[in-house]
């Protein structure tokens, strides 16, 4: 016979889901816990407080309404690759209290260590179905952020194709500064050139030459060039 797989609520989660939707409260859930079953299935039941043999436990990443199905809570977690090395076969769902609020008959699954040759994320999802979803929220923690290899990966390359964008345009816009300076300098080398007309003059002394403005002479005696501003040499 092949074996079924389900989730419920157990008798204290209802009671807490029902009472919170009565008192306008909410039922946080913050934690998933992931067992063995013991070393082998079993068929979890509606009074357990407990999962049958623990092997990890961690925050709750994401609690969703699914959009088909309205009665419906989708709640997702990460295994990280660094854990591992046990067998999967039921989960749980706890609250900031501490109390077991849903259990869950997993599908057997190996999850792999390092030391195996093997190692992955594991993506847990549970789906609940409770009569008022707006009783059930998510708490929290800022400190933990969790996400896939995957995920991780996709993110790395979209920020890296986003800095060489701005690299890029960067570097245009430098060229293109920089190609602009050029023909401005360029442009007045040019004007320079073409508008003054340098004629340097030699002498063998300064002192009996006139010192006209603009004029400019060699003198030999002193070895120097001297210019005239229109009434002594500079």
């Amino acid at each position: 016979m092949a074996e079924q797989f389900y989730t419920i609520l157990t008798t204290v989660g209802k009671t807490k889901i029902a009472n919170a939707a009565a008192l306008g409260q909410k039922v946080e859930l913050t934690e998933l816990a992931l067992g063995d079953g013991g070393g082998s299935y079993y068929n979890p039941t509606e009074d357990q407080t407990s999962l049958r043999n623990e092997v990890w436990r961690g925050a709750i990443g994401t609690v969703t309404v699914d959009e088909e199905n309205p009665t419906w809570i989708t709640i997702q977690t990460v295994v990280p690759s660094q854990h591992g090395g046990f067998m999967i076969r039921e989960a749980g769902v706890f609250d900031t209290e501490g109390d077991l609020i849903a259990i869950g008959k997993y599908p057997e699954t190996y999850k792999p260590v390092a030391a195996d040759g093997s190692i992955k994320d594991l993506v847990v999802r549970m789906i609940l179905e409770v009569s008022n979803t707006a009783s059930v929220v998510l708490k929290v923690d800022p400190t933990v952020i969790l996400a896939t290899q995957q995920q991780v990966n996709e993110a790395e390359a979209r920020t890296k194709a986003y800095t060489d964008q701005e690299i890029g345009e960067v570097s245009q816009a430098l060229d293109a500064h920089k190609a602009d300076n050029t023909i401005h300098k360029t442009s007045n080398v040019i004007r320079t050139e073409t508008n003054t007309q340098l004629k340097v003059e030699v002498v063998s002394s300064s002192g009996s030459e006139t010192p006209e403005q603009g004029r400019i002479i060699f003198d030999m005696s002193r070895g120097k060039f001297f210019g005239g501003n229109g009434s002594e040499w500079l």
